[in-house]
């Protein structure tokens, strides 16, 4: 009842909040359009910060309402094969970046019970943050590997970028926390809150190991056997 109400306050707060902010950027084109001779670059530079700041907003009510929608959603459990998953991940994530980028795959598990397109969100957040906070070294190197214990997987991102301090590690997962400025790496502080929620979802755990300056490594469960299904069901699917 709590995720249907937290879906429902969400969708009301998108719908109210959208329609003035997209008058704001609307209205400020306007202004600057008919303008463009009077006002200085000073005036220019603050019209900016007001376009800007709406589009934050935009952003955050997009975040928050794709996150309110996924706690609510039940999940769609199938078996699903890693390698194909992996590589789509890896290109979608890569096709716009000019970073210098490498990647250094471990043993993935062959296949794992999850819901295929909160998993490839995860991947995608965890996978993205590694390659942003990785973004001002000469060469950005992301690690990705598993670890197959007797109930469970366990996979790892890491990277070699910014890192964080580890007293500050319970705020990575609280939505709209943020341990980087926006000055330094843009975001919402909604990704890994949203990732935190899909894997408790799934009977996961997430945690994270960094040290400031020299990366950082991000890990995530998954029962080996999906917790989620009946066994007549899992079977069925094997």
């Amino acid at each position: 009842m709590a995720n249907k109400h937290l879906n429902t306050f969400a969708s009301s707060i998108s719908h109210d909040l959208r329609a003035p902010l997209r008058q704001i950027s609307s209205f400020i084109g306007l202004l600057k359009k008919k303008n463009v001779d009077v006002f200085d670059a000073e005036s220019e530079e603050y019209f900016d910060f007001i376009s800007n700041a709406a589009i934050k907003m935009e952003n955050l009510i997009q975040g928050l309402l794709a996150y309110s929608k996924n706690t609510a959603k039940e999940l769609n459990v199938e078996l699903i094969s890693l390698k194909p998953f992996q590589e789509q991940i890896v290109s979608q994530l890569t096709i716009n970046n000019t970073s210098s980028l490498q990647f250094e795959w471990g043993t993935l598990p062959n296949s794992v019970y999850a819901d295929k397109l909160l998993l490839e969100q995860v991947f995608i957040n965890l996978i993205g943050n590694a390659i942003k906070y990785s973004s001002k070294k000469s060469q950005a190197i992301i690690k990705i590997d598993s670890l197959e214990e007797s109930e469970r997987f366990i996979i790892s991102i890491a990277d070699n970028g910014v890192g964080f301090n580890m007293e500050n590690a319970k705020k990575l997962f609280t939505i709209f926390n943020r341990l980087h400025s926006e000055s330094e790496f843009e975001g919402t502080g909604i990704g890994l809150a949203f990732v935190k929620n899909v894997i408790e979802k799934h009977h996961g755990e997430i945690w994270s190991e960094a040290t400031v300056d020299k990366g950082a490594t991000f890990f995530f469960s998954l029962p080996k056997r999906s917790i989620l299904l009946r066994p007549d069901e899992e079977s069925s699917l094997n």
